[in-house]
């Protein structure tokens, strides 16, 4: 899959916890590199880099912005509006395991 970055500071909510799902990993702007998402702070950057703003890229950054501002979010329904957002935009790469 190539590189990948990694977004966790740990003052921003993280929709990662034991036995929760991978991160979202989405295409950036650079070939070959991918970014491997699992918080707020990085789902809100990653969101303003995207060209296509369709319905659920405006979900997923009314959520992250909510959030943001320090409302109660619940993290596992902004990880699903970001991931639903990265595949309106063609931004998601599908997780890949083991399988």
């Amino acid at each position: 899959m190539g590189p990948h970055r990694s977004s966790s500071p740990s003052r921003f909510p993280s929709w990662q916890s034991s036995g929760s799902p991978p991160p979202v990993f989405v295409k950036t702007e650079l070939v070959g590199v991918s970014y491997a998402c699992n918080n707020v702070r990085g789902a809100s950057e990653q969101l303003l880099k995207w060209n296509k703003r369709g319905p659920k890229w405006h979900r997923a950054s009314a959520l992250c912005l909510s959030a943001l501002e320090g409302e109660e979010v619940d993290p596992k329904e902004i990880r699903e509006a970001f991931e639903a957002a990265a595949k309106e935009a063609k931004k998601l790469i599908p997780h890949q395991s083991g399988r």
